[in-house]
């Protein structure tokens, strides 16, 4: 289990028993029951504590101990009132456990119990009981859903980060032997041709001086073309193409079942490469933090070029910048907010509830050329 995941779990647990100390509530009520019934009212009650514990600890057992504690809760509800099944609350780790034909049958148990207890009791009449017995019927009959959407989302977010890493690996990989490739068809011929130029030469030096001379030349060409071959390569590897970023955000949506939405306007624009390889990062920085934290659905990307700037905008419809979402991200802001500083650029953040809009400016520098003509 990876050491995250093991943490969440963890933390899980911890928060799962301090919701237990609430248990005390339903003990308050226990004992101001006669003798004869309340202890083996509060032995219902700590047996249900003790299944709740073992629930907690052991995931396996959880099916078990779950049938075992509705029949404790209607125990409690029939023999003594129904409002003891606001213990039902205290079972949430248990509904994201179990599985879901399970889950449908504890459920509309639980949905019996509350009718059964009701109409034992005398209150099947009494709207304000009913009313008084919507928390537990929500916690019964609808939380359990909740809970389990809400651990089906965490554990596709998980699984998404993880393919992103797996993807980014991948895509390393590949550009290690893209990179050995170049510099094998770089190096490898014009290393292999001085090799050969150097033992012709070291024979030729005392025979033929002038040819010697000559094959020293050549020598010196071909290591003049290997380095300028090499600072192309170099270069070429420094860049990040936004044509190469569109499809890292087409997958990255699609993994987590957001549509991505690209409008490239500046697809024929003369980019520099450090002008291309700060908007291709900064759309990357962009696009990762709206899969991590903005629950979106979809999301539009446009960049177009306008007459001072190039400006591209990522906008989701997301839940907004929470606070927390906000703490996560804020160094990957930063770094994009220090990419465009290097171009004098600068970024705009408007997020509310109904999503997040990221707006990238960068200044198209304009020179004159010698026939006086404005030039990029």
């Amino acid at each position: 289990m990876p050491m995250r995941e093991k943490c969440q779990r963890e933390k899980e647990k911890r928060w799962q028993y301090l919701l237990l100390a609430n248990m005390a509530i339903p003990v308050y009520f226990m004992l101001q029951e006669p003798a004869v019934r309340m202890v083996p009212g509060l032995g219902a009650l700590v047996l249900m504590l003790g299944l709740q514990i073992a629930a907690i600890s052991r995931r396996s057992w959880v099916p078990y101990l779950v049938l075992i504690q509705t029949a404790v809760m209607l125990y409690l509800a029939l023999v003594y009132n129904p409002m003891y099944l606001y213990i039902v609350f205290f079972m949430s780790y248990s509904f994201y456990v179990l599985r879901f034909p399970l889950l449908v049958g504890v459920t509309a148990a639980f949905a019996l119990i509350v009718i059964g207890s009701m109409i034992a009791g005398g209150y099947e009449s009494s709207m304000q009981y009913w009313f008084n017995m919507l928390p537990p019927i929500f916690g019964g009959c609808v939380l359990p859903y909740i809970v389990r959407v809400s651990a089906r989302y965490r554990d596709m977010a998980t699984r998404l980060q993880a393919a992103t890493k797996q993807i980014e690996r991948m895509a390393q990989q590949e550009e290690r032997q893209r990179i050995a490739g170049d510099l094998h068809d770089t190096l490898g011929h014009t290393l292999s041709l001085i090799k050969l130029k150097s033992e012709l030469m070291e024979k030729l030096v005392h025979r033929s001086p002038d040819k010697a001379a000559a094959e020293a030349r050549d020598m010196h060409l071909a290591a003049a073309a290997a380095l300028k071959q090499m600072r192309e390569t170099v270069s070429d590897m420094k860049i990040v193409r936004l044509a190469e970023e569109w499809e890292h955000a087409r997958m990255l949506g699609a993994a987590a079942n957001i549509r991505i939405h690209i409008i490239d306007g500046a697809e024929n624009f003369p980019f520099t490469p450090l002008q291309e390889s700060v908007l291709a990062m900064c759309v990357r920085e962009a696009v990762t933090n709206m899969v991590r934290h903005s629950r979106a659905t979809e999301c539009r990307i446009e960049v177009r070029v306008e007459d001072e700037a190039i400006k591209c905008v990522v906008a989701d419809n997301g839940i907004g910048l929470s606070s927390e979402a906000a703490a996560a991200s804020s160094n990957g802001i930063a770094g994009m907010k220090q990419r465009l500083a290097l171009l004098e650029g600068q970024l705009l953040i408007d997020s509310t509830s109904k999503g997040t809009r990221l707006t990238m400016y960068i200044p198209i520098v304009k020179r004159l050329t010698q026939k006086g003509a404005a030039d990029l």
